[in-house]
Parts: C-alpha cells; sequence; structure tokens
C-alpha cells in the first residue's frame, strides 16, 4: 500500500506537462503547412457554398427539357404537322403523350370543337395507324392560350 502511495505522490509533485497560456505552441514549420494544406483541402466541402447566379444553370435545364420532349414526342410532333390541316395546327398543340393518350391543347372551345370534329373524321385513325405502339387515343383540352 505505501509503494502505490508513493507513486501516487510522485505524480502529484511531478512538474505540470500542461502548457500556459502565454506558452506559444511548439510546432516545427512543416507541421504548420501540413495542416494549412489539409485545411485548405477540407474548405471545399465545409461552410457555405456561394450561390451560382449565372445563367448556365438555367439554359442548361431548359436544354434538358426540351431534349427529353424531342425524344418522347419528336416524331409524333413531325405526323401531326404532317397530317393535320393547317387550319387547326394553328390553334391546337401536343402538350403531351403518356400511356398511349396524345393530349392536345387548344386556345379556346371553338378550337377544341373544331379539332374534335377534325380528329372524329380520320385524323385520329390516321395517328392511331401510323404509331399504333405508342398512340391508342387522343384527347383534347382547352387550355387557353398561356399554356404550352
Amino acid at each position: 500500500m505505501a509503494k502505490r502511495l508513493n507513486k501516487i505522490d510522485a505524480k502529484v509533485r511531478a512538474p505540470s506537462t500542461a502548457r500556459s497560456i502565454v506558452d506559444p505552441p511548439r510546432v516545427s514549420p512543416t507541421a504548420v503547412d501540413v495542416k494549412a494544406a489539409w485545411m485548405e483541402r477540407i474548405r471545399v466541402y465545409r461552410g457555405r457554398r456561394e450561390r451560382d447566379v449565372t445563367v448556365n444553370l438555367f439554359v442548361d435545364r431548359i436544354e434538358r427539357e426540351f431534349d427529353d420532349r424531342q425524344r418522347t414526342v419528336g416524331d409524333v410532333i413531325d405526323a401531326w404537322n404532317e397530317c393535320a390541316p393547317v387550319s387547326i395546327r394553328t390553334s391546337a398543340t401536343i402538350a403531351s403523350l403518356f400511356q398511349g393518350t396524345l393530349t392536345l391543347n387548344t386556345m379556346s372551345s371553338s378550337a377544341s370543337f373544331e379539332v374534335s370534329r377534325i380528329l372524329r373524321d380520320g385524323l385520329e385513325r390516321t395517328l392511331v395507324a401510323r404509331f399504333p405502339s405508342r398512340i391508342r387515343r387522343v384527347k383534347v383540352r382547352v387550355a387557353g392560350p398561356t399554356a404550352t
């Protein structure tokens, strides 16, 4: 028991290895350079990122949307422009092609009536015959002048 107390006393009486606040840390210059380089490397992943205010992101998003639309309904748009009369091409636009339903947007109810009448007269059969695996029916919707 006495030996154990002597060890504890020796630890208590031993000079402190803790540095005071006044003493500068003893760090070699190479260690500082390594720490600074590490801080610069991780700075990218920490903190707030500056917002990109250029137009590039907006233009890229629009370009991607147009590419997707062209890929999905591009050939249907070409067939619509070939088969549909000029009088309804200006008042009706292709809105979407989803699960076999081709949706057309028109500017007004009178334009919708004209498009529906022409579709019943044989244009719908022509489009379905042209794309039998993609188009099953054609739906006309009044969307107004602001919808695309």
